[in-house]
């Protein structure tokens, strides 16, 4: 379920980051004070919710990371769809 971006934990931790269109999925990175996306750049999004970043959202990054252009637009397609069911 999605959650009011003053709620979200600022840990270190992934989550997604959501505006109500677009999402990233970011880290904050206290020294800096800012979002960090999973690519290592600054986050350009204006966040108004969060969601936490669940271990089967992993796969995102697996297929990216094996530079699958293919497999890495499939899981954005389901954790799209995802975020779309938690609106």
């Amino acid at each position: 379920m999605r959650q009011p971006i003053e709620t979200v934990p600022k840990d270190g931790k992934f989550v997604i980051l959501d505006d109500g269109v677009n999402y990233d999925v970011a880290r904050w990175v206290a020294e800096r004070r800012i979002w960090i996306d999973e690519n290592g750049e600054p986050s350009k999004l204006n966040a108004t919710h969060w969601l936490p970043y669940s271990q089967w959202l992993y796969g995102l990054h697996a297929h990216v990371d094996r530079g699958s252009d293919e497999a890495a637009s499939t899981e954005r397609a389901r954790l799209h769809d995802f975020l779309l069911s938690s609106s």
